[in-house]
């Protein structure tokens, strides 16, 4: 009788002992092909000790099973969720670290993707802090760790607006992609962002010898006053040419109304280089502002290169649409020959993209003092314009004023009867 009191003892221990949840049978879970279901179970366990916890949930990280563990913690009370997931986000941020400065890794990858997809489960102190660091590390060394389950580009969008200044910490850091974090800074980060971004790439390209063209382009694209107030001096007065090309270049990302004067003086300067004049129209053209159409059209009116001229008429359509054509046909300069092609090309055909938004400036030069400005405005109503404006056209029918440069015996009066013809069609 005792010796069958004591098997049945040594029985029920024996159950108890092998039912008993421990670190190696969680390994053994880890290996087993349906280990994940006991794992979630270990987790969601209260009773049992939370090292242990925290170790099945360290091992369905490891196995990819994320998303059933946050599944999993978000059902647990908020103490008990925060037990297990400060000891997981410290283990997750020691393997995304790594220990040494070698190539990115595989399972620092996996770490950073269990982190961001972990994210809303965290507490509000702890989430902050794994979101800094997780964008700290990533703009560390971008092209490598973009990469994993979970690119760059949706770990700063899914982490929001503060993501703009933890990449603002970091700008720089990863001097070949500088553009690209200065890029999704300002998008994505407040103008407080773009003042700490502005000082620390004012400081990265004051230490670089030699500049580096990604370090003046992400200037230009932060475009605070201060990196406005860089860039323009480098414009102005660069020691060498390429840098002025840079920065005007970089500009072009920072449309402001501030930066017409200088633009603006070199492009329309006849001894500046081509390449110069070239890239301060470029960025001259991306700036919708009366100031810009106002510097253009002095550029027209007083330029007597015909290269030169026709690229300030492209810009001016090109920054101020419709503004821009009033101020343009206000200044086309009477004195030149004008070949017909070369107004179809250059003129009218930029003029013609705006449609039908750009008929009350084309009436309205109808009554501007140089001919060539009225023969643009005449031809073009005929191919926008409505049946209506077929009784403006007919006051010119008598003008003889023969247009220089045109086929021989084309006036104003054959082009205002041509335009007719069309719009009786």
């Amino acid at each position: 009788m005792k010796s069958t009191t004591c098997m049945i003892v040594l029985l029920f221990v024996g159950s108890l002992s092998a039912c008993k949840v421990t670190s190696e049978k969680i390994q053994t879970w880890k290996r087993s092909q349906h280990g994940e279901a006991k794992l979630r179970t270990a987790v969601m366990d209260r009773e049992l000790e939370t090292s242990l916890r925290i170790e099945a949930a360290q091992a369905l990280t490891d196995l990819s099973f994320v998303s059933y563990l946050a599944k999993d913690l978000e059902t647990l009370p908020a103490v008990d969720r925060t037990h297990i997931t400060s000891a997981l986000v410290k283990s997750l941020l020691s393997q995304m670290s790594g220990t040494s400065e070698q190539r990115t890794s595989k399972v620092q990858l996996q770490a950073k993707d269990t982190l961001f997809a972990l994210r809303m489960v965290f507490d509000a102190p702890t989430r902050t802090e794994t979101d800094k660091a997780v964008v700290h590390w990533i703009a560390g060394d971008w092209m490598e760790r973009r990469r994993g389950e979970h690119s760059a580009q949706k770990v700063v969008k899914g982490i929001g607006q503060s993501a703009g200044g933890y990449l603002a910490e970091r700008v720089g850091a990863d001097p070949k992609v500088v553009n690209t974090i200065a890029e999704l800074i300002r998008k994505q980060g407040t103008a407080a962002h773009r003042a700490v971004a502005a000082a620390r790439l004012l400081k990265l390209v004051a230490e670089q010898d030699p500049p580096m063209k990604q370090t003046f382009a992400a200037l230009g694209t932060i475009g605070t006053n201060s990196t406005r107030t860089y860039l323009l001096k480098v414009a102005r007065e660069g020691r060498q040419e390429k840098y002025r090309l840079w920065a005007f270049w970089a500009l072009k990302a920072d449309p402001n109304p501030a930066s017409v004067g200088v633009l603006a003086f070199a492009a329309g300067n006849a001894k500046e280089a081509r390449n110069v004049r070239g890239a301060a129209f470029e960025a001259l053209e991306k700036i919708n502002a009366p100031a810009a159409a106002k510097a253009l059209a002095e550029i027209i009116t007083r330029e007597k290169g015909e290269t030169v001229r026709y690229r300030a008429v492209e810009a001016i359509i090109q920054c101020c649409k419709v503004a821009g054509v009033r101020n343009l046909l206000a200044a086309l300069p009477p004195q030149f020959n004008y070949n017909e092609a070369d107004v179809v090309d250059l003129i009218e055909k930029d003029i013609k993209a705006l449609g039908k938004s750009v008929l009350p400036a084309l009436r309205k030069g109808l009554r501007a003092q140089s001919w060539i400005s009225r023969v643009v405005a005449v031809r073009l109503i005929g191919q926008l314009g409505v049946k209506t404006d077929i009784e403006a056209l007919e006051k010119f029918i008598g003008d003889r004023t023969r247009l220089k440069g045109w086929s021989t015996g084309a006036t104003l009066g054959s082009e205002a009867k041509a335009a007719i013809e069309q719009l009786k069609k």
